[in-house]
């Protein structure tokens, strides 16, 4: 789940069966909030922040804001120091999932991010922005990562599987970079 990501811990949970809400560990958020930065997440239409039991005291405050209040913040340079975007996970009379989750349509997923960079791009804090865009699964992209673990005594397991997708993006990158090396196509 990518609530994990945010915990930088799926705190030994393998599954999501069976359901073990709340989940109970530190956030980045509680981090953010120790070390007194801001920080907000900005959503569609559901939260699954919200089964981080660590952040519930900050439910329903000015830390959980609409997705069209990060487009404002962003045109106003008024960005806390994290923002994190939670997209639109389902259907209604007037909108259309932009998760990129099967079965939804990815180019609504892709709407979104335009929508981000632009909003951030087009702000005053865009020279002091890193924009990181990140998917809480591998989303179907080939690279292979192969990792072996060892429990117990002498008992190996070998796990391999697609990686996840991360972008950066910044003005402070070199132009065409792509993993640090140019990209021609990116010129």
């Amino acid at each position: 789940m990518a609530v994990f990501a945010h915990a930088g811990t799926a705190s030994g949970y393998v599954n999501n069966s069976p359901t073990h809400f709340p989940y109970e560990m530190e956030t980045v958020f509680n981090r953010l909030s120790d070390a007194n930065q801001e920080w907000r997440i900005y959503f569609h239409d559901m939260l699954q922040t919200a089964t981080l039991a660590r952040i519930w005291g900050d439910m329903f405050t000015s830390l959980f804001l609409d997705f069209s209040d990060f487009v404002r913040a962003a045109g106003g340079g008024n960005l806390p120091a994290y923002s994190f975007i939670e997209p639109r996970y389902f259907s209604d009379l007037f909108s259309i999932p932009n998760d990129e989750h099967p079965p939804h349509n990815v180019a609504y997923g892709e709407q979104l991010i335009a929508a981000v960079y632009n909003a951030v791009r087009g702000g005053p804090g865009w020279k002091q922005t890193l924009l990181v865009i990140t998917y809480d699964e591998h989303g179907g992209f080939p690279a292979i990562s192969r990792c072996v673990l060892k429990f117990g005594r002498n008992r190996g397991y070998e796990l391999s599987g697609p990686t996840r997708a991360e972008s950066g993006i910044s003005p402070w990158g070199e132009r065409g970079s792509r993993d640090g090396a140019s990209s021609p196509a990116s010129r």
